[in-house]
């Protein structure tokens, strides 16, 4: 979905608006990757606040459930990322 839809939009000259969300809680992440961290989103204040699913990575797709989206942690030699901290966000479904 990541990739996909940045080159389709890209390809067909549509432009996307970029999400940002403010992290609620400060995340440990050691490999120097990028980190789609499954998040449960509220809108307070004018922004939307990503709070950190539990669960097993990116990858547990049972999680996929409770979460609202993704928040997208750049590649980074950092290995936490303190609360408080912007990053894009990718929704998947409707959150108010």
């Amino acid at each position: 979905m990541v990739y996909f839809y940045s080159w389709f939009f890209a390809s067909n000259g549509v432009t996307i608006e970029t999400k940002t969300a403010i992290l609620k809680e400060t995340v440990q992440f050691k490999p120097n990757l990028t980190y789609f961290l499954q998040v449960k989103l509220a809108y307070r204040y004018g922004h939307w606040i990503a709070t950190p699913v539990k669960g097993n990575g990116s990858g547990d797709l049972a999680n996929l459930t409770k979460a609202d989206g993704f928040l997208e942690i750049p590649k980074s030699e950092a290995s936490e990322f303190k609360e408080g901290s912007v990053f894009p966000v990718i929704t998947y479904r409707d959150c108010y």
